[in-house]
């Protein structure tokens, strides 16, 4: 945070605060004991204490700062560090933890953990661990995309099933009440449960229900060819 950074820092808590004394010398004094953080991180922090006590001091708001900081990179666990910082495998121990240090400043200041990986690397695309971070990311999120897409077909065309199959089931005289009794006893019946509910599991549909349904009017169907 520059001097001006301070000026408008010391603004901002005075317009929160209008209690608080302050003096044309105080973004001087701010600036010396806050000028190592960022100006986005002190009035966020200045925003939190000012909202649970009238005044704010540069302490609580370095406090606050390391907190919220701290918060941003938690504990190590899955989704923290999506890969390893793009550090050439062959650059030595020192360059890897220089860039892991610029990979956790970077989610620090609020980036996202993949954001910050590529941050932290000048040329990401000429550096040869980094070209293969960005070509194992873009594969999986290609490989989920069509995934979704799969889903999102299936469920499509589960449901067009289900919709046919209530249509068929009206058509009954008893509007498909025997039949669905009959495919509830047959889908989830003992003999059916001993073996893991196979039927039901082969029936496609979004719900129990729905595969119920189906499966009843598929029957139907075979009695009404049949006679």
């Amino acid at each position: 945070m520059n001097h001006e950074e301070a000026v408008a820092l010391c603004r901002y808590v005075k317009a929160c605060c209008p209690q608080q004394a302050m003096d044309t010398y105080t973004p001087d004094a701010w600036h010396d004991l806050l000028g190592d953080l960022r100006l986005d991180d002190c009035r966020a922090a200045a925003k939190t204490v000012a909202q649970r006590q009238p005044f704010v001091a540069p302490a609580e708001i370095r406090e606050e700062v390391k907190r919220s900081r701290g918060d941003r990179i938690g504990p190590a666990g899955p989704g923290l560090h999506p890969a390893p910082p793009p550090v050439h495998p062959d650059a030595g121990p020192k360059a890897y933890l220089d860039g892991l240090r610029a990979q956790q400043t970077g989610i620090a200041d609020g980036h996202a953990p993949r954001a910050a990986i590529l941050a932290s690397a000048a040329d990401p695309e000429g550096n040869p661990h980094a070209r293969a971070v960005l070509a194992q990311y873009r594969a999986a999120r290609e490989a989920k995309a069509r995934q979704d897409a799969a889903e999102r077909d299936a469920e499509s065309a589960a449901l067009r099933l289900y919709r046919d199959a209530v249509e068929r089931l009206l058509t009954a005289p008893d509007h498909g009440a025997a039949a669905l009794a009959d495919a509830r006893d047959h889908l989830l019946g003992d003999a059916q449960a001993a073996q893991g509910f196979p039927d039901l599991q082969a029936t496609p549909g979004v719900m129990d229900e729905h595969k119920i349904t189906i499966w009843a009017a598929r029957a139907a169907a075979g009695e009404a060819e049949a006679s």
